[in-house]
């Protein structure tokens, strides 16, 4: 008869284990999937920066001057005048 106990005391046991493992299971992968989306989230973030960054930044700044310095000497070519639009490098010397 103690036997019999026994063994109901080691089923309640690997029971409350089972359910213990299954518990810390479903913790884990509902914890890998929040940080998957916040490394996804994250990822976004630091992608809209740099977007941001070259956006705004030197670079995109002197694009734009050089652009629009070209623009005004094709209008006065277009006027009349017969001035070549420069290369980037020679616009960094004016």
């Amino acid at each position: 008869m103690m036997r019999g106990m026994k063994l109901k005391v080691s089923a309640k046991f690997v029971e409350s284990v089972m359910f213990e493992i299954l518990a810390q299971f479903k913790y884990l992968e509902i914890m890998s999937q929040t940080q998957l989306f916040i490394g996804y989230v994250d990822n976004s973030w630091h992608q809209a920066l740099e977007h941001a960054r070259q956006l705004h930044g030197a670079e995109a700044n002197f694009i734009a001057l050089w652009l629009k310095f070209c623009w005004g000497r094709y209008r006065e070519r277009e006027r009349g005048a017969q001035q070549e639009c420069l290369s980037p490098s020679s616009f960094l010397r004016l």
